[in-house]
């Protein structure tokens, strides 16, 4: 019966062992994490044995990949936005005088088809004079 409480303090001493590990890494995680900023691409290791801290590890490390990813996609459309209001101001400020210089060329254009029209007029008229003249004489 000894040798077998024995064995079971040992493996209990062994289990408490491992938690203390567990607990230690996990406080010191906890401290890198802290002390990390946002920006990095900060990658946790683990130490102890075990399944459960390394899938622990990775997925704690597929979140900060995401999160970095996410933080960068949001600072190149937040850039995106920028150049677009940028672009945008512009366009406003410029709008009044491409208005005003398209309705300036409408103006022009009507003046300049009003004067191939009279042209026309009088080319027919000089036409039609040399033919009555081609006729008569």
């Amino acid at each position: 019966m000894l040798p077998a409480l024995i064995l079971a303090l040992a493996a209990l001493g062994s289990a408490l062992l491992r938690l203390w590990a567990y607990r230690a890494q996990l406080l010191e995680m906890a401290r890198v994490l802290e002390e990390t900023p946002p920006e990095s691409n900060l990658r946790l290791t683990v130490r102890t044995f075990g399944m459960a801290p390394r899938r622990l590890c990775r997925a704690v490390n597929q979140r900060l990949e995401e999160g970095r990813q996410l933080r960068l996609e949001t600072q190149k459309r937040e850039q995106e936005l920028k150049e677009l209001i940028g672009q945008f101001n512009d366009l406003k400020s410029d709008m009044p005088l491409v208005y005003t210089l398209r309705e300036d060329f409408i103006r022009s254009m009507n003046s300049v088809d009003h004067n191939i029209s009279g042209l026309d007029q009088k080319l027919d008229q000089v036409l039609r004079l040399m033919t009555s003249f081609g006729k008569e004489g």
